[in-house]
Formats: C-alpha cells, structure tokens, sequence
C-alpha cells in the first residue's frame, strides 16, 4: 500500500476509551459494511496501535503507574488515495479520486553505527531465570521477555526502509512517519496478527512461535521444546478469537509449519486459527479480546503481562510502543490487515538529520529454556536486519 497521507489522529495512551475512540474514528466513514467486496484495498487508514493499547483490553495486566501518560494508544494515518500492490503478482490497483505516482523512493544517503543492547547478557539472562521461576510457581505456562538494540543513525528514513524492504522482503511490512513526533516506524514483521475480511466474515490469525537459523531448519522441525511454546500460543489465540467469535465456529486451520522468512535467511514455525464474525462486532471489540498480540506476551495472558512488566522494563528501559504492538491498514469496509509489530525499527530524528534507531528483540521463555540460548534467539531475530544494513552487533 502506498499513498500520502492527509489526515492524522493520536490517542494517548491515558484516555479513558482508546478502543471506542477508535471505532469511531474508523466507523465514522461512508462504508458498505463489508457487504461489497473489492478486489483489493480501498481508502481507509494506516494505523499504528502499540503495545500498550492492550491495557484498554487488560487493565489488570498494566499497572496505571506503570504506563507514560504521553505514551500513544495509537495513530491513525488517513490515505484517501493510493495504490495497492499485489506482492504476488506485481498487479498494481489505484483507489481515490486522485492519482498517485508510482515511484522510485529518494535517493538520500544513511548511515547506521553499531547495534548495542539496552540491557547486558547477564541482567537478560537473570530476568529468564526469574521468569522460569514464575513458570515452575505455576503462574504461568510461558511469558515473552524483550531487550532494546540501538544505534546511531544519519540519513534519510525513507531511503533506508526502502532498502530493508528490498532486502528482507518481509510479509507484512508497515512505514509510518508519525506527524508532530519526529519518529519514523519501519515494521519488517513476518507474523500476522489479524486478518479481517468483512464480506466472507472471517477473522484469521497466524501466530508464530520457534525461531532459528534457516541453516538449522531441521533442528527447530523437531524440537519439542519450540512445538510446545507454539501450541500454548495457539490455545491462547483460540480463546480471544472466541470472545467475539460465532459459538463453535474457531478453529485452527494449521497446527505447526515452518516458513523461511527475511530473504530465506530465518525460520519460524507458524500456525493459522481462524474464526467466523457476526457482522455486528467492531474493530474495536476484537482488539479487546486479542490484544496485545498473544505470541508476545505469553499464557496465561494477564499474569503474563505482569511479569513482562515487572522483568523487562528494567531491560528495556521505556514502554514498547510500536513494538509488539499492530501495525497495518484498516479500510472503509472494516476490512483490516495488522500484522505483530515484531522485528520493528522506531527511527527517532533529531537536528541535521542525526538520530537513533531502536530495534527490540525478544524470546518466549518457557520451563525448560536455556537463559544463553534465549540470548541468541534474540540475537538470531537482529541478525538479518543488522546484515542488510551492514551494521554489527555488539549486544
């Protein structure tokens, strides 16, 4: 999807009603109610929802000191005409009332230093020990624990994400640049989060849990270890899906399959759950029964949440925002395509085209996890990007 966008809407993360606010703002469009279905994206927005929206749809699991006031909900990117680009085929679909260009993206120069985490190898490593012994109290049966890269960065944000894109080919990519806040978001995420097509009334989600070299793809086929973190996953998206979901109609489509993503450079093991919707449920209602996103926080989901809390913050030294949030477009119709902010670069500009960029990276951790191993899933989950933009890691 490309375009301009015209208008721009932001909700802190304080507000008393994030979810209503943006079923409003999404609704209060001329729509069919998905009962017409284009054969491809319409007009509609560009929509950043973070990680801490999810504190609208469990309160309990994000304590109210525990979030930045100023900290967005979302952000919303109206785009009344652009194009749609089929990654298949190539086809290329224009929708509004006015043309858009297909073109090349600038020219500008970047350069990017050294990746350095936020956290050190020993402090990442305690926090999963400590989370293991949540698991083995029997608090829970898994929790996803993140640490923040950063680097130094001179250039032109669009030109280095034009790169990214060229480079990883990610499925389900996302660029923003966020207006007033001088922060540019590059999603190169593999996971789908939700799919929402309003005329077949379906809602599908393809979570991913297991991660490796793709050199050691055989290894992570049979790992008993990777299956179990993705079939907790898998019951858990279950459950939120049938929140809102017709009785007896969610079912999981795939149980475990591996995909190579990143240029074929990374493996991950994917399943697919889908539901039915009545035509009746809101955006915003299925946000209040998934989010956030249940691969990134782990099972059960509240308690969960409030280790991620207690553990990673120290780590990661700021709320997570855009990452391990949802990214993607939502149309007239209440169509949407959001993906799991994962593998997502925040690019936070200063003076002379100075900044930094951030890129969390995280591991589900689960009873019998290795604390060194998780540590260079985390690294593994970097490496490609690092890789494409010649930059080291010297987390």
């Amino acid at each position: 999807m490309l375009g301009s966008p015209r208008d721009a809407h932001c909700c802190p993360a304080s507000a008393p009603d994030p979810l209503g606010a943006l079923d409003r703002i999404c609704t209060g469009r001329s729509r069919q109610g998905g009962k017409h279905p284009r054969p491809h994206p319409g007009p509609g927005w560009i929509a950043i929802l973070t990680y801490e929206l999810g504190a609208a749809a469990e309160p309990t699991g994000f304590p109210p000191s525990g979030l930045a006031p100023t900290a967005p909900a979302w952000t919303l990117l109206r785009l009344d005409n652009g194009l749609a680009i089929d990654r298949l085929t190539g086809a290329v679909h224009q929708f509004g009332d006015h043309d858009v260009p297909l073109c090349s993206p600038s020219a500008g120069a970047w350069r990017i230093g050294s990746f350095v985490s936020t956290a050190s190898q020993q402090a990442y490593e305690r926090a999963v020990n400590r989370t293991r012994a949540y698991i083995h109290a029997g608090d829970i049966f898994q929790s996803n624990l993140a640490h923040r890269l950063v680097a130094p960065f001179t250039g032109d944000p669009r030109t280095l994400a034009a790169h990214l894109m060229e480079r990883l080919d990610p499925r389900w990519p996302c660029y923003a640049e966020l207006p007033g806040r001088n922060r540019t978001i590059i999603s190169l995420s593999p996971e789908l989060f939700l799919h929402i097509d309003r005329a077949a009334g379906r809602v599908l989600t393809r979570p991913i849990k297991g991660t490796g070299p793709a050199h050691e793809l055989d290894r992570l086929d049979h790992s008993s270890k990777d299956a179990a973190e993705l079939a907790m996953i898998v019951d858990l998206m279950r459950n939120d899906l049938g929140r809102v979901a017709k009785r007896g109609s969610v079912r999981v489509d795939e149980s475990r399959r591996i995909e190579l993503h990143h240029g074929a450079s990374i493996a991950h093991t994917v399943a697919t759950v889908s539901a039915d919707l009545p035509g009746e449920v809101t955006l915003g209602e299925v946000l209040e029964a998934t989010m956030p996103p249940g691969s990134v926080t782990g099972a059960p989901k509240v308690r969960a949440l409030q280790i991620i809390e207690a553990l990673e913050r120290p780590l990661f030294g700021s709320v997570r925002g855009a990452y391990c949030g949802a990214l993607g477009y939502i149309d007239d119709d209440g169509n949407a395509a959001l993906n799991v902010g994962i593998r997502t670069l925040t690019l936070r500009h200063r003076e002379a085209g100075q900044g930094e960029i951030d890129l969390p990276v995280g591991a589900g951790i689960v009873a019998d996890s290795a604390p060194h191993l998780e540590w260079l899933e985390t690294l593994a989950k970097a490496t490609p990007i690092a890789q494409a933009l010649g930059a080291s890691l010297s987390a």
